[in-house]
C-alpha cells in the first residue's frame, strides 16, 4: 500500500513510520529535514512545511 505520513520526524510520526516500514507498505514521509527520515528501501522522503501556503500541492 502507498501511504504518506506527514510529520514523519515527531515522535508518534517516527513510530508510524518505522511500523508501516516494517510491514512492507511504500511510503512518502513528510518532514521539514528529510534527513532525519527513517533510512530505508520503500521510504520516500520529502521536505516540507505543513504550514507553507503551497504545502497541499506537494501531497
Amino acid at each position: 500500500m502507498n501511504l504518506a505520513v506527514i510529520g514523519a520526524t515527531g515522535y508518534v510520526g517516527d513510530a508510524v513510520v518505522r511500523e508501516l516500514a516494517a510491514r512492507g507498505h511504500n511510503i512518502t514521509a513528510f518532514a521539514r529535514n528529510p534527513a532525519k527520515v527513517l533510512a530505508a528501501a520503500n521510504v520516500r522522503a520529502v521536505a516540507a512545511d505543513v504550514t507553507a501556503a503551497d504545502f497541499a500541492a506537494q501531497l
